[in-house]
């Protein structure tokens, strides 16, 4: 079972997950907190201005999951502390194994 901040979605275009997030910008390094309030709570190495703690967000979640910048996407959020991601070419269990979640 996925935790409350994870699901998987799917469509005629391909399958992908969807990743709620906590977001604290400014952060001596970016690494995960925990979960809080059903999200996944990342501490961001980037101020949050001119969207430099996104661009910092999706490259850190790309490198973690060894996977191309494109396959990472800001879906809302893009001014606020609360996030959502989607990934593609990966399943759950994979995604909470490299991210070592599980």
């Amino acid at each position: 079972m996925n935790p409350p901040w994870l699901k998987e979605n799917s469509d005629k275009t391909g399958h992908w997950l969807e990743i709620a997030l906590l977001c604290q910008p400014g952060a001596k390094k970016t690494e995960i907190q925990g979960e809080y309030a059903d999200r996944l709570k990342i501490r961001i190495a980037s101020p949050p201005v001119d969207g430099k703690a996104n661009d910092e967000l999706k490259k850190w979640f790309a490198k973690r999951l060894g996977l191309n910048n494109a396959c990472i996407e800001l879906i809302s959020g893009e001014s606020g502390k609360q996030k959502k991601l989607r990934v593609r070419q990966l399943s759950a269990q994979e995604m909470l194994k490299r991210l070592e979640l599980t």
